[in-house]
């Protein structure tokens, strides 16, 4: 009778020490919570190391940052053309994006048509500006079969990456003394910018193994700049995210044969100065998710250009919609931002007046009315462009201090569980749970690999492994027998989706 009366009045400090470890637990997974948030902010604030090295600075930057991205060949008339790019240089922008069609300048094998882009590239030169110069698209004659009628796709790439190395070796030495920047393709992370097949980095990769050294032996100056990778959080046949797009470059040799990574940092909804940078989010800082691929890879003295961003102002359904004023602070902002970037060459616009209808919604980025009047946007870039700041990245504490902070409340949860469940064995819970009946912890365990089974939430998953660390101390030896029943179905693991990672 003594020894049973003892065990009861231990049921209220068992059940006390029970009910500490489940709120210690609680405590546990907040604080986990937040030292993963102190992490993800910690590693998104990486980008900004290291700086590149001054002589790439000399080399690989252009003269001003800010650019914009236009569509001269929608201008027949030279006197347009000439006065868009004056007004251009007017507001203070050092640069220009221009697409140079492959179909159009090479319709059919060695026949070139260089009339248009030698006047494009006079008045450009003229007007004192840079240009980059975008080679993109493929004629019918270079395309492969799938890619040509009824399924035609311009944006294909060729065939034969010899074809289109020829091109740009032509392209190349005709205009190596008014052209220093070269992309090689645009958007080749998504459909329909790679042709009607699967998106593959290694592809790529291979066209600018051929392409680039081309180009370079016909302009010793020449600055490449890796395709402009398309924002977006997918990881598809179709799409794939930019980060994992340069992971794979980087992995299939591609480094030697760029000079610089073109992003295209759309804010879409969220403003500039907006610090977050992750895979499933969509915004300006995003392009630190390159910059970090870039230092992991070694790679990291190399800049980084943002050759077209922009918030749009009109309704569609691609970029988000913001108003006029919340366009015209995102500017200040992320031109601030920018200049505090020492990895990052240019910031270029995403159109000054796109080649499009009147109603399409390029025109939410255009400085100009369709009938050419300019609007507020082109005062905000003037006055931006000829009066830089800079704008320090927005933070709530310092990132080492937070982590440290929840570190040490992590490591005093730890210590209070250990105390508690000191306590739990102390009062005699392993003798209770030994003594029921054999029916009673059967159930208990079919009740705990059901939820388990079924649980995908993290709280609740380490709550079942705290609860069969529990049982298992007081049956040890059912452990060793579980494991060793269990190897067999080692393949069925768990995926824990945590802040910024996967644990299976």
């Amino acid at each position: 009778m003594a020894t049973t009366f003892s065990v009861s009045s231990n049921s209220p400090r068992i059940a006390l020490a029970l009910v500490r470890l489940l709120f210690l637990y609680a405590a546990l997974c907040y604080v986990l919570l937040e030292i993963g948030f102190a992490s993800r902010d910690l590693i998104e604030a990486t980008p900004f190391l290291p700086q590149p090295s001054a002589t790439f600075a000399k080399n690989g930057y252009p003269a001003q940052m800010a650019g914009m991205n236009v569509a001269l060949e929608q201008y027949t008339n030279g006197g347009q053309r000439r006065a868009a790019l004056e007004k251009l240089a007017a507001a203070g922008f050092g640069w220009v994006r221009q697409r140079a069609d492959w179909r159009l300048l090479q319709p059919s094998p060695g026949r070139y048509a260089w009339a248009q882009m030698d006047d494009i590239l006079a008045d450009v030169t003229a007007a004192g500006l840079e240009v980059v110069i975008v080679l993109d698209g493929s004629p019918v004659w270079a395309r492969a079969p799938l890619d040509r009628a009824p399924t035609d796709n311009p944006f294909a790439p060729p065939a034969h990456n010899a074809d289109f190395a020829r091109f740009a070796s032509a392209f190349a030495l005709r205009y190596g003394e008014s052209v220093r920047f070269y992309q090689i393709w645009d958007e080749p992370n998504i459909a329909p910018h790679w042709g009607n097949r699967l998106i593959e980095p290694v592809a790529y990769g291979r066209m600018l193994a051929e392409v680039v050294p081309a180009i370079r032996a016909a302009d010793a100056d020449a600055v490449i700049l890796l395709a402009a990778l398309a924002p977006t959080a997918d990881r598809g046949h179709t799409a794939i995210d930019e980060g994992w797009y340069l992971r794979r470059l980087y992995a299939a040799g591609a480094a030697p044969y760029f000079d610089a990574v073109a992003a295209q940092p759309f804010g879409f909804g969220l403003a500039a100065d907006d610090p977050r940078s992750r895979v499933e989010l969509l915004n300006f800082q995003r392009i630190g998710l390159l910059r970090r691929v870039m230092v992991a890879a070694g790679d990291g003295d190399k800049p980084l250009w943002a050759v077209r961003y922009g918030w749009n102002r009109l309704p569609n359904g691609v970029w988000q919609t913001v108003t006029p004023d919340a366009q015209a602070r995102y500017v200040a902002q992320a031109n601030a931002l920018a200049r505090g970037w020492p990895w990052l060459a240019g910031l270029g616009w995403a159109s000054d007046r796109p080649a499009a209808p009147t109603g399409d919604p390029l025109w939410g980025f255009a400085l100009y009315t369709p009938d050419g009047a300019p609007l507020p946007l082109w005062d905000t870039f003037a006055l931006v462009n000829r009066s830089p700041t800079e704008l320090a990245a927005r933070r709530s504490l310092p990132l080492w201090g937070r982590l440290f902070l929840w570190a040490l409340a992590l490591l005093g949860i730890v210590w209070r569980g250990w105390q508690a469940a000191k306590a739990a064995r102390a009062e005699g819970w392993p003798a209770r749970f030994t003594r029921l009946p054999l029916w009673t912890k059967s159930a208990a365990w079919v009740l705990l690999a059901l939820v388990y089974y079924f649980a995908t939430w993290p709280p609740l998953i380490g709550l079942c492994w705290l609860i069969a660390a529990l049982f298992l101390t007081a049956e040890p030896l059912l452990g060793l027998v579980a494991v060793g029943l269990l190897l067999p179905f080692h393949y069925q693991h768990k995926e824990l989706q945590l802040v910024g990672a996967l644990l299976a």
